[in-house]
């Protein structure tokens, strides 16, 4: 057996000892309360709570460290089912969305003619007004913006 496994083991161990131990030391304790209620009598072996109390938390402890595998498996495999159909439900949703988006950069991207009215980036001419919006370079005939004062390509002054 590999050390992990090992490890676990006594994890699992030490978890159901510590967890049994207190609450048998608890249960005793409170019996005992219980009868001596209400009486002056000194409380017999009152010591038994303020050990098992803590004996309880420690094999809770050491029990979750010992399962942790087994439990982030169960919830794992109980998760990734709802995750994949919420994953699902939202595609359309979400498909909306980034053409929303796409369509939102593209307008951006667009060309302003000097009438004001927005164009697509590949445009030649106004959709209104019908102006030429790309120019020829004289140097390397480059089609570029007719706003643009140097070629996009070579730097020339247009």
């Amino acid at each position: 057996m590999n050390k992990h496994k090992q490890i676990k083991l006594a994890f699992k161990i030490v978890g159901f000892v510590c967890l049994g131990v207190g609450l048998i030391l608890v249960l005793i304790g409170f019996v005992l309360l219980e009868k001596y209620s209400g009486t002056y009598d000194p409380l017999p072996l009152f010591w038994f709570d303020l050990i098992g109390i803590p004996l309880i938390g420690i094999g809770v402890g050491a029990l979750r460290y010992g399962f942790k595998r087994g439990v982030m498996e169960y919830i794992e495999k109980e998760s990734a089912p709802v995750i994949n159909e919420a994953a699902k439900d939202m595609t359309p949703a979400i498909k909306t969305v980034v053409t929303a988006v796409r369509e939102g950069m593209a307008e951006e991207d667009g060309m302003t003619c000097s009438c004001g009215t927005e164009n697509r980036k590949e445009s030649k001419f106004c959709k209104t007004c019908g102006k030429p919006l790309m120019q020829t370079c004289p140097k390397c005939g480059a089609s570029i913006p007719i706003d643009s004062a140097f070629c996009e390509q070579c730097g020339e002054k247009v």
